[in-house]
């Protein structure tokens, strides 16, 4: 396999991954999303827009970096799951 059908699977699976996910969680009942959870971020909400910031922070990388990480300090959170 050479690097760029791997890197294409990479990218196919991260896709495939992140429907199941925002698929999951669009079945959240009524304030599940932001309630309070034991982890490294407070709430799912939390970590969810985290890794929507990264996501949108590599894309930059991987298109030459025109933005860097001001990508990152751009990102405006989303509030509720049906808009991730």
């Amino acid at each position: 396999m050479n690097l760029l059908d791997h890197f294409s699977r990479m990218a196919r699976n991260n896709l495939w991954s992140n429907d199941r996910l925002y698929r999951a969680v669009l079945q959240f009942e009524s304030g599940e999303f932001e309630a309070e959870r034991t982890s490294f971020f407070p709430s799912i909400k939390a970590t969810l827009n985290h890794i929507l910031a990264v996501d949108h922070l590599y894309l930059d990388f991987l298109e030459e970096g025109g933005v860097g990480a001001a990508a990152h300090d751009h990102f405006v959170p989303f509030d509720e799951p049906q808009a991730l």
